[in-house]
């Protein structure tokens, strides 16, 4: 079992190190007068080759908000990205990802998604997998669920140094087909100076079975800075 274990994640681990690139987001709105409203949002991602056929990415960011001095969202998430090229355009995906978003009934939010890739070209990838996740909610019991999972990533250069992103997820749960999810965010980054860029995102979420007394879709809209390092 640990041979095939090792044999397993051989591809992820091991490689000569190539150049590696990280960025950090940061984002603020404010009001007050006749309202009081603030909103903090920050973001870090490492890129990192492991060969040249392998790859690995790591995310996490927190989304936080109060409006007339009372908390109004709070989200946190992680996430680790795996890649194994066997082909120039086949490869293998494997995704883990945490979530903390209470506002939508999340306590935690725990995922491992295996999947294979499809790289049309440079700008367009698909994935095809499975996911396992478990929901801890706020205002019920912990359960544990089986998804059929596609992803859809775009990336459009605009200019040599702006360009428009798409990501689109949809799960379905492999025992209850009524039971599904899709995940939509976009993005425009725009070049300031060097290294420093502005990105202007948005996101929506649906999700047909929700946790008790939730809604069944869910916006988000952040203007952040971005620096490259």
């Amino acid at each position: 079992m640990r041979k095939t274990l090792l044999l397993l994640c051989s591809p992820f681990l091991f490689g000569k190190v190539k150049e590696f690139s990280q960025k950090v987001e940061f984002g603020y709105f404010g009001t007050s007068g006749n309202s009081s409203v603030n909103s903090l949002t920050a973001a870090y991602k490492l890129s990192l080759p492991l060969s040249f056929k392998s790859e690995i990415a790591l995310f996490s960011d927190l989304l936080y908000a109060t409006r007339e001095g009372d908390k109004s969202g709070e989200r946190y998430r992680g996430r680790v990205d795996f890649s194994y090229y066997y082909t120039t355009s086949f490869y293998n995906s494997l995704e883990v990802k945490f979530l903390r978003d209470p506002f939508k009934g999340y306590n935690q939010q725990y995922s491992f998604s295996p999947g294979v890739g499809y790289e049309v070209n440079q700008d367009l990838h698909l994935i095809l997998g499975y996911e396992f996740r478990r929901d801890n909610y706020t205002m019920a019991s912990s359960k544990h669920f089986n998804y059929l999972k596609g992803s859809f990533l775009h990336k459009k250069s605009l200019t040599s140094q702006n360009s428009l992103k798409t990501t689109l997820d949809f799960i379905e749960n492999l025992e209850n087909s009524i039971d599904f999810e899709m995940e939509l965010e976009t993005s425009l980054k725009l070049h300031i100076v060097n290294d420093l860029s502005f990105k202007l995102s948005f996101e929506y979420r649906y999700d047909n079975l929700p946790p008790p007394t939730k809604r069944k879709f869910d916006t988000v809209t952040k203007a952040t800075l971005v620096y490259k390092f």
